[in-house]
């Protein structure tokens, strides 16, 4: 099992250096949708199934589809934007180089510190997560599906 989790992990860092690589739009959402999947997917062998169901279908199926169709739409727009910024993009390519390896530097750091230690994780099961939500969290679910509701609605009113 530890072997699937580092396995999805390495995808999640190729697929965000490719994300950051990528020059069209489209394949940016494109993996970014697999960094989704492989995140979901660590979230499945870590135990918390509804999490990383949850991601995928909200994530990978919801809103990257809409990304897609907003960057489908302005095409041109973003075409001139990269012609702008084509002076930059050096600057933020090493800027985001560096992060990467300082990220890197730490997390080599911290499995060096613990590399004795061994990682236990919990299950979590979907029915704990509904009785916490419209138990403890009652009012703050139905916030939300007001609030997603109200946010449904302006987008009909800005549509028309």
């Amino acid at each position: 099992m530890s072997l699937v989790f580092y396995f999805l992990s390495f995808l999640s860092v190729f697929f965000s250096f490719l994300i950051m690589i990528s020059i069209h739009p489209i394949y940016s959402l494109l993996y970014l949708i697999l960094l989704i999947c492989s995140i979901a997917g660590i979230f499945f062998t870590l135990g918390a199934n509804f999490i990383g169901s949850l991601s995928v279908v909200m994530y990978a199926g919801a809103i990257m589809v809409l990304f897609v169709f907003v960057i489908m739409m302005i095409k041109d727009h973003i075409q001139n934007i990269y012609i702008k910024l084509n002076w930059s993009m050096y600057f933020y390519e090493i800027l985001s180089f560096l992060c990467t390896m300082i990220i890197f530097f730490i997390l080599w750091v911290q499995i060096i510190k613990e590399k004795n230690k061994i990682l236990s994780f919990n299950t979590v099961f979907m029915k704990n997560i509904g009785i916490c939500l419209f138990n403890k969290y009652f009012f703050l679910v139905e916030f939300v599906s007001l609030f997603l509701l109200a946010s449904l609605l302006v987008i009909c009113l800005c549509l028309k």
